[in-house]
């Protein structure tokens, strides 16, 4: 629905700017919750949101309602690929980590510091994370298996969304306006002049 709604948006502010042709999103990922199958996993809150909770990753069968705990990790950007679960797991420094969907060989496969971790074709894109507002934040991607690492913009990225061949973000240092880069790395561009958040 975010990357639905974000996607309208851009049409209508850039029909006079930048020309885009969208397809529809490559990803159901990048979220607090996905659906495969007869399963739905999700990121579960414990605790008092207004008081402090933290979140674990859980699976349930759609058809009997039976509930299982897959990990106890403060979990977020849930994200799935095949029999893979990847999500940044705050337990451990917003480090990326793959699990199997049936909660088994959970391995961490990178020491970055992710948010907006989104599975694309090919690997997982993310920007580096900081708590600081460092200049730092960059769009980066990364193999399944964590051994191949690619640094895809040298802009300071906030609130990355995948939509067909592009990721979108707001650009901090050019004053949080919305831009696009290929997943691949190429065609970085600023959409427009309007400042916005995704």
């Amino acid at each position: 629905a975010i990357v639905s709604a974000t996607d309208k948006y851009l049409k209508k502010i850039v029909q006079t700017e930048v020309p885009i042709n969208i397809t529809p999103s490559n990803t159901v990922n990048h979220g607090l919750g996905i659906v495969k199958g007869d399963f739905i996993y999700y990121i579960e809150q414990i605790g008092d949101t207004y008081a402090g909770c933290s979140e674990q990753i859980v699976k349930i069968d759609k058809n009997s309602g039976t509930k299982q705990i897959l990990s106890t990790d403060e979990a977020w950007d849930l994200n799935i690929d095949g029999d893979w679960l990847y999500y940044s797991n705050w337990s451990d420094g917003h480090r990326i980590y793959k699990m199997k969907t049936d909660g088994t060989e959970k391995t961490g496969i990178s020491d970055d510091a992710a948010s907006h971790l989104t599975v694309v074709a090919d690997g997982i894109m993310y920007i580096k994370w900081s708590n600081s507002g460092a200049k730092d934040n960059f769009i980066y991607k990364i193999s399944f298996d964590g051994q191949e690492k690619k640094l895809l913009s040298k802009n300071p990225a906030d609130n990355l969304s995948i939509v067909g061949e592009w990721a979108y973000y707001s650009n901090r240092a050019d004053g949080y306006r919305p831009y696009r880069i290929r997943l691949d790395g190429t065609g970085e561009q600023k959409i427009s002049d309007q400042t916005i958040f995704f």
